[in-house]
């Protein structure tokens, strides 16, 4: 007679630490040799600017570092400290200023401090950096086995033992088919303990992880995700734990606060938490019957730790808004993210919601990944009729079918209507236990268990994608592959359990097998028993080993290809060149790719190919100043056609993010020239102009060495000591600041008589009406109404110079604007309507213009209740 022989949960039990062990160590050795590359690594992309040019991660505190230092920065320990978790983002940049990041994440950039520290260590600065990356993935893939193991091995575990538990006193042997049909693999490989370790292996080659791994800016994504896991683990240690401590559930409130602080996607555990407790931990422990606390202890429990949770998690973010000013980010442009800046509504849903799909098929199909994905890598999606909306609606459909689907198996509604019976039911733990023995004799128990950790993971996913997904707020990139690091655990975990169903269902038929054994054990004897047995061995034993060995085939060949492409991806991150040229690859459109390419090009000085490649950027997107300053000094290295050169350097000075490299360029250039033509004043003019609108101080000075020199130049010009003291505000100009040095000048001039417009001759005229430029310009501004009022003296004083028409027409077109802002506050300036009649004096060609303006200006005098200046203005116009 042939029985199934027992299973030892005990030395099952015993042989679990050494088993774990193992795995994590291997888990260790598969990170390692699949990111081995990356260790001679160079620092690429962002790394430039959170780490190089980073004054917190490159400042020499504990050991000489050999990462370039400021000689000038001696800060102290402590002070380094304040500065890096009060003071400045992860970028090295004031926390409050319009321009920083608004990225708070302090840990991440000590763990950046520490190993600059340690760099002095290895000839290659890089190294300590990328091993650092390298180990903190390896930990995560650890946890996510561990992860997989608590969602996927607690039902089966739980049969195991209630199994054993009840055939113990009947007899010494029982079922152990897992043992039986697993002699020819090592044991770990049954559904659930496979479906982990396919899962964490799918995690820890997954090549979407690239950028986190490969990039050493990733190291927020690692070290947010490593803290994340702890705290999960330590909220289900405070759930299960039996006593009145509470240290398990603060570890898991510190673990929340340390993953903000390295990046702010931990800020989402305040909702992956609770959901964690209700979906899986609370399903579990009413043993399948409802996913709602079903006693009034129970509903208290969770309260309380959910209350707790959300005031560290307000508290946090109170902090965090206090430190910040703005807790989002909104100084991102156009380029960086289209679909943000976009105007029409349909463009930014329709393409908002493309934008998910092509998320959803770097996670499924990782083969062309790009560093950069801005404008106009993906394009926008204008039409509701494009065909790559119904690509949108797939993925949309599958993920929602499969919450739905994991939602409906938990019996929520059940839940609902008893729940009053319940939290008053007196019997409650018998209730649960007889359910309990009920859901045992149930073979969709398995699935049951299953769908909540399935729901969970999507919650996971969907969470941790959240702040990514441009959905509540907009972020500052289009997409970027580091940040499906986190919620791609549930994507590795989902499609590992989906792989493994079939060996699910193969063990549910094991155990109905089982019960059938038992049954007829009890009431036909040996001969129908072993009957049972040799057939059920012999026909589950290799359908077991078929489909057990298909699964890890399949496994084993996906595994392959993602460390084969992670492996590849790699090299991609070896240094800018590498990386731009194979984003060039995926991203053809994007005028972002063409300008890093340009620019690698310059440093080589292949002048032909960085000017092509900057050319197509500005074809690409002719708003994307940047490349105007490269343009500029491209053309002056290639040709050495200086005015062309200036026309791209002058309007570079309108972009932000490069007018102070345009300004210093431009004053290079302005240097040799003045060196090469020193007597040419004209060059002292035009610098003043191209400068003014960035630094009017500056341009002061060029306008005033100008002046000196026509002065010098003429003999005719009206001479007297006063005029020397314009001397003086050239000097003063590097002791004060700019509305002192402005006064200085203004003074020294109204020292001349008051009728110097009129006697001048035309020498000094042209320098007199030209200075009244340069100081409405200058006083611009500081004050308008002064700067205007240099722009009236030139009207009045200065027809017959080349520049009046121009200053004319800026003079009326400054009046209008003013009218118009007046207008819109719902108030005018007391004095709007003189200031128009003034203007009119001046010309008959603004006559219709000014009297409709007058018209206009009476009307709102009348709403405010303003009736007398309403009649001054219908005054004027009756005169006219």
């Amino acid at each position: 007679m042939r029985r199934f022989p027992s299973m030892d949960l005990n030395n099952r039990a015993n042989t679990s630490t050494i088993y774990l062990s193992n795995l994590s160590v291997g888990f260790i050795k598969i990170s390692v040799l699949v990111y081995s590359n990356t260790l001679e690594s160079d620092f690429c992309f962002d790394d430039q600017f959170a780490i190089v040019d980073n004054p917190d991660v490159r400042l020499p505190l504990l050991l000489s570092s050999s990462l370039p230092s400021s000689s000038s920065d001696n800060r102290s320990i402590g002070t380094y400290l304040y500065d890096v978790f009060f003071l400045h983002d992860f970028w090295g940049q004031n926390l409050k200023s319009n321009t920083s990041h608004k990225s708070y994440r302090p840990l991440t950039t000590l763990s950046f401090r520490f190993n600059a520290a340690m760099s002095h260590l290895s000839t290659n600065q890089t190294e300590f950096f990328h091993l650092t990356n390298i180990m903190l993935h390896a930990v995560v893939s650890i946890y996510v086995f561990f992860l997989a193991i608590f969602l996927f091995s607690y039902r089966n575990n739980q049969q195991q033992q209630q199994q054993h538990i009840s055939s113990s006193s009947s007899s010494s042997t029982s079922f152990s088919s897992f043992s039986s049909f697993s002699s020819y693999l090592p044991k770990m490989l049954v559904s659930d303990e496979l479906a982990s370790f396919i899962g964490a292996m799918f995690f820890a080659l997954h090549p979407i992880h690239t950028e986190a791994v490969s990039g050493i800016v990733g190291r927020s994504e690692t070290l947010c995700t490593l803290f994340i896991m702890l705290s999960i683990f330590s909220y289900v240690v405070s759930f299960n734990y039996q006593g009145s401590s509470v240290a398990p559930y603060l570890g898991s409130l510190v673990f929340f606060i340390c993953a903000c602080l390295c990046k702010e996607t931990g800020y989402m555990l305040v909702i992956i938490l609770p959901a964690l407790e209700l979906v899986v931990l609370n399903y579990r422990k009413t043993q399948g019957r409802s996913v709602i606390p079903i006693s009034m202890d129970a509903w208290k429990e969770f309260i309380m730790r959910t209350f707790g949770l959300v005031c560290v998690a307000i508290a946090y973010m109170a902090f965090r808004k206090y430190i910040t000013v703005s807790v989002f980010l909104d100084n991102f442009r156009f380029l960086e993210n289209p679909i943000a800046r976009h105007p029409d509504q349909q463009t930014r849903i329709l393409s908002l919601f493309h934008l998910h799909y092509k998320y959803f098929m770097l996670l499924l199909f990782p083969h062309e990944m790009s560093a950069d994905w801005s404008f106009n890598c993906i394009p926008l999606i204008h039409n509701i009729l494009d065909p790559s909306n119904i690509k949108s609606l797939l993925v949309y459909t599958s993920i929602s079918f499969t919450i739905l689907f994991s939602f409906s198996k938990l019996n929520f509604i059940e839940s609902l209507k008893n729940i009053k019976k319940s939290i008053t039911s007196k019997s409650t733990k018998n209730n649960n236990n007889n359910n309990n023995n009920n859901n045992n004799n149930n073979n969709d128990d398995k699935f049951n268990y299953d769908s909540s950790n399935i729901l969970w993971l999507c919650i996971f996913g969907v969470i941790t994608f959240l702040p990514s997904s441009n959905l509540f707020f907009w972020v500052g990139t289009m997409i970027g592959e580091r940040l499906l690091y986190l919620p791609s655990i549930a994507f590795c975990l989902i499609i590992s359990r989906l792989i493994t169903i079939p060996l699910v269902k193969l063990e549910l038929s094991l155990l109905q097998q089982q019960r059938e054994y038992n049954n007829l054990k009890k009431t036909d004897g040996d001969k129908k028993q072993d009957q049972v047995t040799t057939i059920s061995t012999t026909k589950y034993s290799n359908k077991f080993k078929l489909i057990t060995i298909t699964v890890c085939l399949i496994s084993i060949i996906i595994s392959s290809l993602y460390g084969y492409r992670t492996y590849q991806r790699n090299i991609d991150w070896e240094d800018d060149i590498n990386l731009f040229f194979s984003a060039l690859e995926v991203c053809p459109n994007s005028a972002k790719v063409h300008y890093n390419i340009g620019v690698l090009y310059r440093r080589s000085e292949s002048w032909d190919m960085a000017m092509e490649h900057f050319e197509k950027a500005k074809e690409i997107l002719p708003e994307y100043c940047d490349v105007d300053h490269f343009l500029g000094l491209t053309i002056l290295n290639k040709d050495g056609s200086l005015p062309l050169a200036l026309k791209y350097l002058n309007q570079s000075l309108d972009c932000p993010y490069v007018a102070s490299k345009s300004v210093e360029s431009i004053a290079k250039i302005f240097d040799y020239l003045f060196a090469t033509y020193p007597e040419n004043n004209q060059l002292y003019i035009e610098l003043g102009y191209i400068i003014a609108r960035l630094n009017p101080l500056d341009a002061a000075k060029q306008f005033h060495k100008a002046g000196i020199m026509e002065y010098n130049k003429v003999d005719s010009l009206y001479k007297q000591p006063n005029w020397h003291t314009m001397t003086s505000a050239q000097k003063q100009h590097q002791q004060t600041g700019m509305k002192q040095a402005i006064t200085l000048f203004e003074k020294s001039l109204s020292m001349l008589p008051s009728n110097l417009a009129k006697n001048l001759n035309d020498e000094e005229k042209h320098l007199w009406c030209f200075n009244q430029i340069w100081l409405s310009s200058s006083f611009k501004p500081l004050d308008v109404s002064i700067s205007l009022g240099h722009l009236e003296n030139i009207v009045k004083h200065c027809k017959d110079q080349s520049f009046w028409e121009q200053t004319y027409t800026s003079l009326l077109s400054i009046r209008h604007q003013q009218y118009k802002e007046s207008q819109e506050k719902g108030s005018l300036d007391p004095d709007i309507c003189k200031s128009l009649a003034d203007l009119m004096k001046m010309s008959p060609l603004y006559q219709d213009q000014s009297i409709q303006f007058y018209k206009q200006a009476s009307d709102l005098y009348k709403q405010i209740g303003k009736f007398k200046k309403s009649k001054d203005c219908l005054d004027l116009i009756n005169k006219k």
